[in-house]
């Protein structure tokens, strides 16, 4: 459902004072956007400043999860590392393919350049999880990330030898 500019603006606000549990979608494909003090900007960040005052360097996060959500209530302020941490706690997607939880089974089982051998090569499981060879290996990449910023946001030091196979493997 496309809103004109007015509707939209109205929503920004709406979201701003809202005082409902439910989440307020902006009804957009994507993550909207906002102008706001001549600024461009998430629609989400643009509530927060409505409603609470400039962030700052901080981000505007969601506790729902939701990132068409414009609810004041739902929104908190964090750092990219609390991103990150959110976004595997919270089993969100990894990008618009897959979620998170199918591209970690992915990222057990690939195999780069072993080809028929069953223990997980990129058209085996293209074919198995029904998505291209791509979304397979950036899947597999962005698991061996994420575990790499995991273990460090919660202090575990990664030993040289673990950190160059998991960046062989991504």
């Amino acid at each position: 459902m496309k809103r004109g500019n007015g509707a939209f603006r109205a929503l920004v606000y709406a979201g701003a004072r809202a005082e409902t549990v439910e989440c307020i979608e902006a009804g957009r494909s994507r993550r909207p956007g906002y102008t706001l003090h001549g600024r461009g900007m998430n629609a989400s960040r643009a509530v927060w400043w409505i409603a609470r005052g400039d962030p700052g360097t901080m981000k505007v996060l969601h506790r729902c999860g939701n990132g068409q959500c414009l609810n004041i209530g739902h929104l908190y302020l964090g750092t990219i590392g609390d991103n990150a941490l959110d976004t595997v706690l919270m089993d969100r997607c990894v990008n618009t393919v897959v979620p998170l939880s199918v591209a970690r089974e992915i990222a057990l089982r690939y195999r780069p350049g072993k080809i028929g051998n069953g223990n997980g090569n990129v058209a085996q499981l293209s074919a198995e999880y029904g998505v291209s060879g791509a979304v397979v290996r950036n899947a597999a990449r962005r698991i061996a990330r994420v575990a790499l910023r995991e273990a460090a946001a919660w202090g575990y030091n990664v030993s040289p030898e673990v950190y160059s196979q998991i960046q062989r493997r991504a």
